[in-house]
């Protein structure tokens, strides 16, 4: 699956691509508004800024032309008027002298020259902007004052004027505001258009209000609404609630997701989609949902730092349903999951068992099953999403001291496991099991240590009496101990395993032993008696008694040759 990243790039390279279509077209402010709607999805796009620029020339001379003012060629220069669009424009209050004109050409010069722009707009706007150059070069000579000579037309006032007074006709910069995201801009739109899309959120803003108005009251109908159309595959109700746009819904009754385009709450299509209209829906909806997280992760750390810790909690647990990929949230989720535990008990008396994340024992005999090493080993579970070298929540801190404290006061209550009490207690087991299995068979107990006492008497040596104590070594468990031995041997005091003696010697091998059988003598070997059935020369390896596969050294050929003795031997082919 493409990262957002990714998605954001494509999704702007189609735009672009839509922008010179539109150009080749003749549809210049069209193209401008496709490669600033792609600019604005990823501006890092190589040739996209240069192409805009390139966009912004003509159409800042398509505008001027059909305003029929006198300032086209500062609009193409983007010097001495607020309605430029250029990133690099001076500002219409600074002074306009031949060295700033020669320092915003140059500079528009390095992003326009067609060995520098790809765009099918490069070219053009080029030769206008040398053309606006040439003419403005002529009015502002080199040493002359602000204003240019009273023969040509002034550039346009930069000056706003009042409410009341009619608005002369031409594009110009406009403050917008945009009620979906509550934020103003800064546009160029002319007065034939009737809204824009905002550059922060991409909803559409209606130009009814102009700079220094004040924005309209804010909607106090919600901008989402239940979906009115059904289902295309099964006539069934969508649950959801739909903005004006394009969804891709899930239906609950048949379980098919269908393409929805709202237009209004009272006119819907929907569709089922084919899998090219479907990848792009679910990687646009991937990045909202990302975003989503990264909103909820935000607000969750908000009021986290107010002290509503619920809140926090349930946006964290929202924020990693929506996107549980995202960096940082089970980390951040950990966190509030120990101060909501801790907040939810009684005020001085936490619940430390909710806090570790450990079920609450019902019963003293369960309460003892919890040891003190399960304690520690989640403890440290838990340490590694909390602490906060590993978590840049601002909960992260709280969250790990109450962790400490928790451990400590649990594990001072708990029974200490030792590492072989399973083995220890099976022994036991085991042990009374054979107890009351004799009990119930003495016949069978009176023949079983008879045997024991035969076979101790017969393979084992007597313990020398009188000896004191001595230290005894355990090769399982690697440790020492003192004990009394007894006579059938040793048990470790630590692992329970036994032990041999010292004294207690290996069974002695027995004193019968047969004696190795004399090697094998030797064959004796004689030259090979018999003759090559080929060429008739005579072998001249060493033989014995037997079959050999001898080559003759005269004929290079093999014979297999059967030899009985020292003067008989017969030759095969």
């Amino acid at each position: 699956m493409a990262t957002p990243g990714r998605v954001e790039e494509l999704v702007a390279e189609n735009a672009y691509k839509l922008a010179e279509k539109r150009f080749l077209a003749d549809d210049i402010t069209g193209a401008l508004r496709a490669a600033r709607a792609a600019q604005r999805v990823f501006p890092a796009l190589p040739g996209l800024a240069n192409a805009v620029a390139a966009y912004e020339v003509h159409a800042a001379a398509a505008a001027a032309s059909r305003a029929n003012v006198g300032g086209k060629w500062y609009a193409i220069l983007a010097v001495g008027d607020d309605s430029a669009t250029t990133s690099t424009a001076i500002s219409g209050a600074a002074v306009i002298t031949h060295e700033s004109l020669k320092q915003q050409y140059r500079r528009l010069c390095l992003v326009l020259h067609p060995d520098k722009n790809s765009s099918a707009a490069a070219e053009g706007a080029f030769k206008l902007l040398r053309e606006a150059w040439d003419k403005l070069s002529l009015l502002h000579p080199p040493g002359s004052a602000a204003a240019p000579p009273v023969s040509c037309p002034p550039p346009p006032a930069t000056a706003q004027p009042p409410d009341w007074m009619p608005r002369q006709p031409g594009p110009r910069r406009r403050t917008m505001f945009c009620s979906n995201c509550r934020c103003s801009f800064a546009t160029v739109v002319d007065d034939g258009v009737s809204g824009v899309n905002c550059v922060n959120c991409n909803h559409w803003v209606s130009t009814f209000w102009q700079t220094g108005r004040a924005p309209p009251p804010p909607q106090q109908s919600s901008s989402r609404f239940p979906c009115p159309t059904p289902c295309p595959g099964c006539d069934a109700k969508f649950t959801g609630t739909v903005s004006i746009g394009k969804h891709l819904l899930p239906c609950r009754a048949c379980n098919k997701c269908s393409l929805v385009f709202v237009k209004s709450p009272n006119e819907t299509y929907a569709w089922i989609p084919t899998p090219k209209e479907k990848i792009p829906c679910l990687l646009a909806m991937a990045v909202a949902n990302q975003e989503q997280a990264e909103e909820a992760c935000r607000r969750a750390e908000e009021f986290f730092l107010a002290g509503n810790i619920a809140s926090a909690h349930r946006l964290a647990r929202r924020a990693q349903r929506l996107c549980p990929s995202l960096p940082g949230v089970a980390n951040a989720l950990a966190a509030y999951d120990v101060h909501a535990a801790a907040a939810a008990a009684n005020p001085g008396r936490p619940n430390w068992y909710a806090v570790l994340g450990i079920d609450q024992p019902s019963s003293a005999a369960a309460a003892a099953a919890v040891t003190r090493d399960a304690i520690k080993r989640q403890f440290r579970r838990r340490s590694l999403l909390v602490h906060p070298d590993k978590n840049r929540s601002d909960a992260a801190d709280g969250a790990f001291k109450l962790l400490r404290q928790a451990c400590d006061a649990l594990a001072d209550r708990a029974p200490h496991h030792h590492p072989n009490a399973g083995a220890a207690a099976a022994d036991t087991a085991a042990q009374t099991w054979w107890r009351e299995y004799w009990a119930r068979h003495p016949e069978m107990a009176a023949a079983a240590s008879r045997g024991r006492g035969a076979a101790a008497d017969e393979e084992q040596p007597t313990r020398p009496q009188g000896e004191p104590p001595m230290v005894i070594y355990c090769k399982r468990c690697d440790r020492e101990f003192v004990r009394e031995p007894d006579e059938f041997g040793v048990t470790c005091r630590w692992c329970r395993r036994t032990v041999r003696p010292s004294w207690v010697r290996r069974k002695p091998s027995s004193p019968t032993t047969k004696a190795p059988p004399p090697p094998r003598p030797k064959p004796e070997m004689f030259p090979c008696p018999g003759q090559c059935p080929r060429c008739g020369a005579q072998f001249a390896s060493m033989v014995c008694a037997g079959k050999w596969h001898l080559r003759c050294k005269a004929c290079s050929k093999y014979t297999m040759v059967d030899v009985q003795g020292p003067d008989m031997a017969t030759c095969s082919r």
